[in-house]
């Protein structure tokens, strides 16, 4: 159908259909619709003939009635009074004999998706669930969820819903399932399908029957099922045995999610039946389907943390794959960490050793992670595999490392000085802002022990002009800080220098308030700056959450078989590398549950007799900024047994004995959190110990309830007082969050899922007064808000990436293109494009080159090829060919941080380019672009896929104005291809071809790819331009350029072979989706074979000349049944010494030349109107078809001047030569005395 010709279309169409002829012959009248839907599909509006394809309804042709009723389905709502028409027509064929019409005339009748067709569909789906035919009932059964759902305030007759559970028990799979599903949807609001003793018993009885989703529907539907006795819940899980062990993926897991629910209270059960799923387990992880092995890593990671051991002896199976993307590598090394002992740290480090050098960088730094988890158990081992990484001088691998050394000192600082002597050097190799926060960090931490710190930090202050982070701004403002207290002669000049620019210079009010502050805080003296910049260089206590114990299944298995083991990362968050690791915590997930759980909002308090009162919020920031906890002087175990124990006795002498005790003081308080957080007591743990409260004892994890006892001592500021705190901390689980009671270990009740701070016993001890003799008492709740405070704060410490920093703007050049006056397009006067230019680097020619090249890049989400590009561009060229082209980036992104980081990778790569006018880097500014969202979505497109496409039409559109007048010739490319060898010199050879045949050509394609390789007339290139800007989001470019190629009369395409220009990327610009295309006609290195005639006594067929095998390309000599005795000879136009010969012949295991041997000559002589030489010699004879032979000039070093193959044999297969190549360097002509 021709182009924007819709209307146009619609009426042949509708002229087609209402032509008597073409009706009269079902097939014509069946190629007619079949062209309707064709053009309905392609989102050509064709409602107008809804009324025609209601008369074609009406037909015995089953497949023209599939046809018209998909049209039908789909503009039904919009011709609601023409749809009545169908009714009837339907109905009639819900009475046809043939079962196959009956299904397909119910399901279309609920695809009409018509409220006021309720009451006719009613009657036939009724029918429907008593039919014969099980198709039938099958689209019936769902023909009334179909019903519900168009008006679901709507009352389903009750006994519809009993036919349905009749239904249940139908002999066929499908219609049993699928009433589950319809009665699921109906009874949505009543709790679903009522699940029994009898229907669970029967549902698994006929699991067996059913398919993968039959029986992933039917387990899924079973989890709302409570066994009332152990016997029925046994013989469930008998009948459940068969389907745990299943060779389908999707059933194991839905029976194993099953059976972890219906075993919550039987943990040894359960441990079983993850012991049973571990073969099937590691059998998806060997999965063709890379969506389930991905989904198999992320549920084991889910076992591992109840079983850590369940797979710790297949921990090969884990290993990756070259070929695996990196989603799954990345997931494989998470689950490599969870598995690391004694036994395998040596492999699995030397393994991990490995990925740390992928291609993909993403898998090189999960890689890198992954050996800094490992390390905070085997430290010496890992950070000699990091320090040796340093040495690579990659950039992303050393960014890698060195955040991952900050977050490994920060969890383990005996690691401190082997870090501190890897980082020397380090800052010439990072470039991206992460890695140099870190690397900050580290050295203002660690300054005192990194003898050129200074230096370094002297370097990132002469350039923080340039500094395009706002974080590493920030971060080189504290280190520099802290580098001043420790070593102040050498920092005090540098600082002042920083200071000074982000006060008086820098734009960012983040940045200039830091520095503000800092300068005053310097006004304070130097010690109160020492005590609020230099405070803890490592949190060992982290070591809490990194080696927790064994999690109850209960807690995760109603995750199991969801989405949410895909969604969540690791078992342990790692840094994301953006600020210090002061800002950073390694679980956020809990801490921002407990944030909302326990805050002094749900805290009740109750003194003495348990009176209540309420902690409000302003009470707790006043305690918070006035008491500050420590754990020194540190409490042995005896000690504080021996004060826990006095607890009676001190309670029993709280009156007068206490009355005269200067030195005790004894507080009973009582605090209960009534909302539990659904987080393991090791969580709990790991807060409390974070703000240093010190765990003495407590019990083993998985009993319940759980106590953990405390210890802290509490500083106020205003005092010299120092208090000691003792406590117990009960968890009482989770097991019965709504609202069981139960008991705790000394007898008093204890509400389920509760954390409660006892205070029988709690006991709170006075310590002696340092200097000051007075009693103080202290309640004992801000033993609480020392926890509180750090939970409540949690929203900060796990705090996204903070929001974009202000991008300095750049300095807009402003250029303007022409095309010489010679050109017929210029003279029109109407094709000019007023674009505003950003010049990047390099600078315009003023000489007009032969071949301009244009590549437009974005950033994109995984994966970088521009530069191996531009290295394939100018390596595959000689100096000749490069001085006659230019090469015209355009930098498409927004992004102006990548845009710098990329123009500066260019102006480090491509320096001599740049200089010698050979390349040039464009950049076109937002404003400059038409709207790009919101556009009318072609080809049904998805709103994403229109505005990508349409803003690349522009990208291109703008990149072919700039390079109008560069060059003679314009070729385009994309940012991710290689190139052949010499490849200008082809497109050369080619276009004078071209010329020589007086073909009028508009574009010469080099490769059969998308945009790659198209060869334009730059005269013809202002026109493109406009064309594309015209209709950019109409359809993508490669469409438009073949409606652009037959608008300048070249109706059929030209497309040389073999390809000079091969598709390298891996992954696709739009949204990083895997792109594995290749042009299987490209090669690399393309023969240049010397100039030559070529003659044979072969018959040759048809056009298929002797030449076209010595040419290259993709033509070849295809000959009649050979004699014995027939030749095929090359006889070159100059001597030459030949090197290597290459043949080729046959197709497949076809016409191969199966007897000949190959010669070469002297003396070149004319013999019946041939040339051909008077002596040869033979190199060698072909086997199976074949030919090749290198370093021949070892044994033929003179110079020859013919190459003949001479048939040996003759043979009844005729006979194809496809290539004959030969290398040869430059040699003497022999002597006539020396023949």
């Amino acid at each position: 159908m021709p182009y924007l010709g819709a209307e146009d279309t619609v009426r042949e169409l509708r002229r087609a259909l209402s032509n008597p002829n073409v009706q009269s012959d079902q097939l014509r009248y069946r190629n007619t619709i079949l062209k309707v839907i064709r053009a309905m599909s392609q989102g050509v509006d064709v409602s107008a003939l809804f009324s025609e394809m209601v008369k074609a309804c009406a037909t015995v042709d089953i497949v023209q009635k599939k046809l018209v009723y998909v049209f039908l389905c789909s503009y039904a709502t919009l011709n609601p009074e023409l749809s009545l028409l169908v009714i009837n027509t339907l109905r009639k064929d819900c009475q046809d004999p043939n079962p196959m019409v009956r299904s397909l005339a119910l399901r279309n009748m609920t695809n009409l998706r018509l409220p006021s067709l309720v009451e006719y569909v009613e009657q036939p789906l009724t029918a429907g669930l008593r039919d014969r035919a099980a198709c039938v009932r099958r689209v019936a059964v769902l023909g009334w969820a179909k019903l519900h759902n168009l008006q679901p305030n709507s009352d389903i007759d009750a006994a519809v819903v009993n036919e349905l559970y009749s239904l249940l028990r139908d002999p066929d799979p499908v219609v049993m399932v699928n009433c589950l599903r319809a009665l699921e949807e109906i009874l949505k609001e009543e709790g679903g399908v009522a699940i029994n003793k009898p229907i669970t018993h029967h549902l698994l009885n006929r699991l067996k029957d059913c398919d993968v989703w039959g029986q992933c529907e039917i387990l899924k539907i079973l989890q709302r099922h409570r066994p009332q006795s152990e016997d029925e819940l046994f013989d469930i899980l008998s009948l459940l045995d068969t389907s745990l062990v299943s060779p389908h993926p999707p059933v194991m897991a839905a029976t194993l999610s099953l059976f972890l629910r219906l075993c919550s209270g039987l943990p040894a059960v359960s441990l079983s039946a993850l012991e049973r799923v571990r073969a099937s387990l590691l059998a998806a992880c060997g999965s063709a389907s890379r969506e389930m092995r991905f989904t198999a890593l992320c549920h084991i990671q889910l076992l591992l943390r109840s079983v850590p051991g369940l797979m710790g002896a297949h921990y090969k199976r884990f290993f990756c794959g070259y070929a695996e993307p990196a989603y799954i590598k990345q997931r494989k090394m998470q689950v490599l960490v969870e598995l690391v002992n004694d036994e395998n740290v040596a492999m699995l480090l030397d393994e991990l050793k490995g990925y740390c050098t992928d291609v993909n960088t993403d898998t090189a730094q999960a890689a890198i992670s992954a050996i800094g988890r490992i390390g905070r158990s085997y430290s010496d081992r890992c950070l000699e595999i990091l320090t040796g990484l340093l040495g690579l001088k990659q950039e992303h691998i050393t960014s890698a490392v060195v955040q991952t050394m900050r977050d490994l000192v920060w969890v383990c600082p005996q690691c401190s000085d082997t870090v501190c002597l890897a980082l020397e050097g380090c800052e010439e190799t990072l470039q991206d802002s992460q890695g140099r926060q870190a690397l900050l960090w580290l050295l203002g931490v660690y300054g005192e022990r990194v003898s050129s710190a200074p230096y370094t930090l002297e370097a990132f202050i002469d350039g923080v002009r340039s500094e395009a982070s706002l974080g590493v701004k920030m971060e080189l403002l504290t280190a520099a800080m802290r580098m001043f207290l420790c070593r102040p002669a050498e920092t005090q000049d540098m600082l002042g220098r920083l200071l000074h620019y982000c006060i008086e210079e820098e734009t960012d009010m983040c940045v200039r308030d830091q520095a503000l502050l800092y300068y005053r805080l310097l006004h304070c003296g130097i010690e109160e700056t020492r005590k609020v910049l230099q405070g803890r260089k490592s949190d060992p206590s982290l070591g809490v959450l990194i080696g927790r114990p064994a999690e109850p299944i209960s807690q995760w298995a109603h995750t199991f078989n969801t989405l949410e083991p895909l969604r969540q990362g690791a078992v342990e968050t790692e840094s994301s590398g953006k600020g210090s690791p002061e800002h950073v915590t390694f679980e956020p997930k809990p801490y921002a549950d407990l944030s909302d759980t326990l805050n002094c909002g749900h805290a009740e308090v109750g003194s003495g007799a348990h009176s209540p009162s309420q902690c409000t919020d302003s009470s707790a920031d006043v305690l918070a900024s006035s008491v500050s906890l420590s754990l020194s002087p540190a409490l042995s175990p005896e000690e504080f047994e021996r004060l826990w124990m006095q607890r009676q006795a001190l309670q029993a002498e709280r009156g007068a004995e206490m009355g005269n005790e200067e030195d005790y003081v004894c507080v009973e308080e009582r605090v209960q959190c009534s909302a539990a957080p659904h987080r393991s007591p090791q969580s709990l743990q790991a807060a409390m110990q974070l703000v240093n409260i010190q765990t003495m004892a407590f019990t083993p994890p998985h009993t319940l309830p759980w106590r953990v006892y405390l210890y802290t001592h509490t500083h106020r500021a205003c005092s010299d007082e120092s208090t000691l705190i003792l406590g117990e901390l009960l968890y009482a689980g989770d097991a019965q969050r709504k609202g069981g009671i139960g008991k705790g270990a000394d007898g008093e009740q204890v509400k389920e899922g509760a954390v409660e701070e006892r205070s029988p016993p709690l006991t709170e001890e006075m310590g002696r007064y340092l200097k000051k003799k007075k009693k103080n008492i202290v309640l004992v709740v801000v033993l609480l808000v020392g926890g509180f405070y750090f939970i409540s704060h949690s929203d900060f410490l796990i705090a996204g990436p903070r929001s974009h920093e202000p991008i300095p703007k750049e300095l807009s050049i402003q250029t303007e293109r022409l095309v010489g006056k010679d050109s017929w397009v210029e003279q029109g006067d109407y094709l000019r494009l007023n674009v505003s230019y950003q010049l990047l680097a390099g600078a315009p020619s003023t000489q007009q080159r032969y071949l301009s090249i244009g590549l437009s890049s974005i950033q994109r989400t995984k994966g970088s090829y521009l530069t191996p590009t531009l290295q394939s561009l100018f390596s595959q060229s000689s100096p000749d060919e490069r001085s006659s082209m230019v090469v015209v980036v355009l930098l498409a992104d927004f992004d102006v941080r990548w845009r710098i980081a990329t123009v500066k990778e260019i102006k480090t790569k491509f320096a001599l380019e740049l200089e010698q006018g050979q390349l040039v880097v464009i950049h076109v500014p937002w404003d400059q672009y038409p709207p790009i969202t919101g556009l009318k979505r072609n080809f049904n497109d998805a709103p994403e896929r229109v505005s990508f496409r349409s803003k690349q039409n522009l990208d291109y559109s703008y990149l072919i104005h700039y390079s109008a007048s560069l060059g003679q010739y314009y070729l385009q490319l994309e940012d991710d291809v290689s190139c052949a060898k010499n490849f200008l010199t082809t497109i050369k050879g080619h276009v004078e071809e071209q010329e020589a045949k007086k073909t009028t050509w508009s574009m010469l394609e080099f490769s059969a790819l998308g945009y790659i390789g198209k060869l334009y007339k730059s005269a013809h290139l202002p026109l493109l331009a406009r064309f594309l800007f015209l209709f950019y989001q109409e359809m993508p470019c490669d469409w438009l350029m073949n409606h652009f190629r037959e608008l300048l009369t070249q109706r059929e395409s030209i497309l040389l072979k073999p390809s000079l220009f091969q598709h390298m990327g891996t992954f696709s610009s739009f949204q990083g989706t895997f792109n594995k295309l290749k042009d299987k006609d490209f090669e690399e290195g393309i023969y240049t074979n010397p100039s030559a005639e070529v003659y044979s006594d072969m018959s040759t067929y048809r056009k298929y000349f002797p030449k076209q095998a010595w040419e290259p390309g993709e033509g070849f000599f295809w000959a009649r049944s050979p004699e014995n005795g027939n030749y095929l000879t090359v006889v070159f136009t100059d001597p030459a010494v030949v090197t290597g010969i290459y043949i080729e012949t046959g197709s497949g295991k076809k016409d191969l030349l199966e007897s000949a041997q190959v010669e070469l000559g002297q003396d070149v002589i004319t013999k019946n109107k041939d040339k051909t030489c008077k002596q040869f010699q033979p190199v060698g004879i072909l086997k199976n078809g074949m030919f090749e032979i290198q370093e021949l000039d070892k044994t033929y070093s003179s110079a020859t001047s013919c190459l003949r193959i001479q048939v040996t044999a003759r043979q009844k297969d005729w006979v194809i030569i496809r290539k004959i190549r030969i290398t040869t360097k430059k040699g003497e002509t022999p002597h006539p005395a020396e023949v």
